[in-house]
């Protein structure tokens, strides 16, 4: 299989109230939708959450992980 189209979109969810710990208060969670689509016709659909407290991840860093797991420069990236 080849991959032959990857789409993200980052999407911000309003929660139905706050989430809060010691540390913040949460109002909205974000993530990354990932679909992938190879050659055969196939697609898959993937999320990724940053947690940048947690992981030191952001939304920014997972779109550039992606790119780079894929050999992909992130012009070639499209959103839907």
């Amino acid at each position: 299989m080849v991959i032959t189209d990857i789409q993200t979109e980052r999407q911000t969810i309003l929660l139905n109230k706050p989430f809060k710990t010691a540390l913040r208060t949460v109002t909205h969670a974000q993530s990354v939708i990932v679909r992938l689509s190879v050659d055969n016709g196939l697609c898959g659909w993937g999320e990724a959450v940053p947690t940048m407290m947690i992981t030191g991840e952001s939304i920014e860093s997972i779109e550039a992980a992606i790119c780079q797991t894929i050999n992909l420069p992130p012009t070639e990236v499209s959103h839907f």
